[in-house]
């Protein structure tokens, strides 16, 4: 049952992989789309930033970050999400680009993308996947998290509610 569960969701995360590709939200690698390898945080970065639709912007716009520990074809997309709020480093001058992303981290990148603020009390990131499963986001917390889980929580946040000032909106339906 267990491997039966897998092949399916591997199979989704395809599928949703290639979906957010079609629509320029998600690439892969040289290798494909690598599912099932662990995801960093600058490709957790990489892909909120996609799927914002910020990545023109992220060429034009070159916000500036102060972290130190950053190669230069990342900056563009790091600076993006500290600019817009997405994102915070591990230290002032630490953003740790290389170090594995953990589900609720990814999904509170995904809830600042949505305009939910966990600094002013909207949610608790250390509870963030149970906070995105209140809004129809498919999330779980794992011990390993894929680029197939980070595909598959972007396509389901896709659908879910973005919080705004004014209200919520569904995105797509």
């Amino acid at each position: 049952f267990v491997m039966l569960f897998s092949v399916t969701a591997l199979a989704d995360s395809q599928k949703n992989a290639q979906m957010l590709k079609e629509l320029n939200l998600f690439k892969g690698t040289d290798k494909g789309f690598e599912l099932e390898r662990e995801a960093s945080r600058v490709e957790a970065i990489v892909t909120v930033v996609r799927v914002l639709g910020g990545e023109a912007e992220t060429r034009e716009k070159n916000y500036s970050h102060s972290f130190e520990d950053t190669d230069s074809w990342m900056n563009p997309y790091i600076g993006y999400a500290v600019e817009n709020n997405t994102t915070k480093g591990v230290s002032e001058k630490e953003f740790a680009p290389n170090d594995l992303i953990t589900s609720n981290q990814f999904v509170t990148l995904i809830l600042r993308a949505m305009n939910y603020k966990d600094a002013e009390g909207d949610f608790n990131w250390e509870k963030s996947v149970d906070f995105a499963k209140e809004l129809g986001i498919e999330a779980s917390a794992s011990s390993k998290f894929t680029r197939g889980d980070m595909v598959d929580i972007c396509f389901s946040a896709l659908n879910a509610f973005i919080s705004l000032s004014s209200g919520r909106i569904k995105l797509f339906s």
